[in-house]
């Protein structure tokens, strides 16, 4: 009977969960589709000479000041993501999920724009990535112990999984930008024509891969993503329904 009850819940709460997922699926085919548009109708800006508006640029990473302190292989990045999560039969706890950017500007020969918040999205390459998953069974190496060190993570318990996911990007890296292109007055005294990278038009993110890449990674998104999303939803929001019931009440109405 119990056994029969913990099912029950479990199918439960996987239909729901599917229900979410499939319309996340759908959210995010969206919006690719939109970043596949904005790099294929964009054409890349010379630093020397951005219009305020929508803009597309491809520079190098230069620190605008400081810049982010060692991250495990990173050694000097200037943005980044990072999650630890444990995940167990029973539980999930997540340690850490944050994103952090320090000012910095995107620079070639000719000229310089500056981003100045971790508003953007990233995408970026393998070569930029971290990821990293253990069991509680095997103890870290030395530069993972005092990586967790110095983030304050609590000890792996028995039985469970950790995995550690981070993006980031270091100074000298090549990137190509999307974003909202506008005048800033703070920066008078730096510079002669004042410009920094935002997203107030909704669309701004980064990635240290070939526009052509990207262009190739979000061909039909909108669709695999949304046909999926779909079927995912409708079938899974069909099971919630006859499972606790309301679909027989409509039927049987």
């Amino acid at each position: 009977m119990l056994f029969g009850i913990l099912l029950y819940l479990g199918i439960l709460a996987l239909s729901g969960f599917g229900v979410l997922w499939g319309i996340g699926s759908i959210l995010m085919g969206f919006d690719r589709y939109e970043e596949e548009h904005a790099i294929r109708t964009t054409p890349l800006s010379e630093l020397d000479s951005i219009a305020a508006g929508p803009t597309a640029v491809r520079g190098r990473i230069e620190p605008a000041g400081r810049h982010i302190g060692t991250l495990y292989d990173c050694e000097a990045c200037v943005a980044y993501e990072l999650t630890i999560e444990d995940a167990g039969s029973d539980s999930s706890r997540t340690h850490v999920n944050k994103s952090e950017a320090v000012p910095f500007d995107i620079v070639t020969d000719e000229g310089s724009v500056r981003v100045c918040n971790a508003e953007f999205d990233f995408h970026v390459s393998e070569d930029r990535r971290w990821n990293e998953k253990r069991k509680s069974h095997t103890s870290p190496d030395d530069k993972l112990a005092r990586f967790e060190r110095d983030w304050q993570i609590p000890d792996l318990r028995a039985g469970d999984d950790r995995r550690y996911e981070m993006a980031y990007i270091e100074p000298g890296d090549t990137v190509y930008a999307y974003g909202t292109a506008e005048l800033d007055n703070s920066l008078s005294g730096e510079q002669s024509k004042p410009l920094v990278l935002t997203g107030r038009d909704g669309l701004f993110f980064l990635s240290d891969q070939d526009p052509d890449e990207l262009l190739r990674e979000r061909r039909f998104v909108l669709a695999k993503n949304g046909l999926l999303g779909i079927a995912v939803a409708v079938i899974s929001l069909a099971v919630f329904l006859w499972l606790t019931g309301i679909a027989q009440i409509f039927l049987g109405a």
